[in-house]
C-alpha cells in the first residue's frame, strides 16, 4: 500500500517494495493529481512491477551526457574545473 504526505508544499509518495521503504517526490501541488499517481503506484505494486522507472545507464553514456549538459548550461569556470579534477 502506498501513502502520500506533504512536505514544503510538495506531495510525496511512500511505499514498501522488496522489503525496503521507498519514497519519491511527486513534484506536484495538486492533491487530486497526487491521488491519481498513487493509484498507478499501487497498481504497479500489485502487478509486481517496479515503481521506479529509471533505467540503468552505462557510465560512459552518462558521462558524455553529463559533460554535454554542463558545457551547455554552466559557466565556463565550472566546466574548466571539471577537466582539472
Amino acid at each position: 500500500m502506498a501513502t502520500m504526505y506533504r512536505r514544503n508544499g510538495l506531495w510525496y509518495a511512500k511505499w514498501t517494495e522488496g522489503g525496503r521503504e521507498r519514497r519519491r517526490s511527486l513534484r506536484m501541488h495538486s492533491r487530486q493529481r497526487v491521488k491519481a499517481e498513487l493509484v498507478e503506484i499501487e497498481q504497479a505494486l500489485e502487478a509486481d512491477r517496479s515503481v521506479d522507472h529509471r533505467r540503468d545507464v552505462p557510465v560512459d553514456e552518462f558521462t558524455t551526457a553529463f559533460l554535454s549538459h554542463v558545457r551547455a548550461e554552466k559557466r565556463p569556470y565550472c566546466v574548466n574545473s571539471l577537466s582539472h579534477g
